[in-house]
């Protein structure tokens, strides 16, 4: 198997990997909740991305695992551009209407919070999904199924040390998204 053609499995392994374990939920959860979780924007789609738009376009980081992670900047639609599946319809429509409804005033603290608020969110999301990742990477090793991690194992198994490294390096990386998410919970409270 050549050099990209692994690189390029590694690529679609750990796509699907990040698919299967996008977070879905409500970081403002309350009794208030509707049953539908949206794409919100961490950025807003009307007020801003669509002052920096060119012909519905903008440019964001992309993040993709090669051998390594590499990030570049990509063209995205700015209705895709910048969201994330943190907030359901209802509060996600009355939470940010400060925000989304009326232009930013400089000094407004209310705004101010809400687009804090939002950012929080944002990053409680990623550190949900990355812990939701690293979850089900432990969980391939510990029933054996390699082959879900990089299809490159469909073939061949791993050494003893490199699932030990696996798990080691999971391991760790669980316990700081786990250790994240503690501290992002005790800032969701305080807002």
């Amino acid at each position: 198997m050549g050099e990209q053609n692994e690189s390029r499995i590694r690529k679609e392994s750990y796509n699907k990997i990040r698919n299967q374990s996008l977070w879905k939920g409500c970081f403002h959860s309350d009794s208030n909740c509707s049953s539908e979780i949206v794409k919100a924007h961490s950025i807003q789609n009307n007020r801003i991305l669509n002052r920096i738009s060119q012909d519905g376009l903008v440019l964001q980081f992309n993040v993709e695992f090669e051998d390594s992670l590499v990030s570049e900047m990509k063209k995205e639609g700015r209705k895709k551009a910048t969201t994330f599946t943190g907030f359901c319809g209802y509060h996600d429509a009355k939470l940010f209407s400060p925000i989304e409804n009326f232009d930013y005033q400089i000094g407004n603290k209310e705004q101010e919070i809400i687009f804090a608020y939002r950012a929080l969110a944002k990053e409680f999301h990623a550190k949900q999904t990355c812990l939701k990742i690293t979850q089900n990477i432990l969980n391939f090793i510990n029933d054996g199924q390699y082959e879900k991690i990089n299809r490159i194992f469909e073939n061949k198994k791993p050494t003893k040390e490199q699932i030990d490294t696996m798990y080691e390096i999971m391991s760790i990386q669980g316990q700081g998204f786990a250790t994240a998410l503690e501290k992002y919970e005790s800032y969701n409270k305080a807002f």
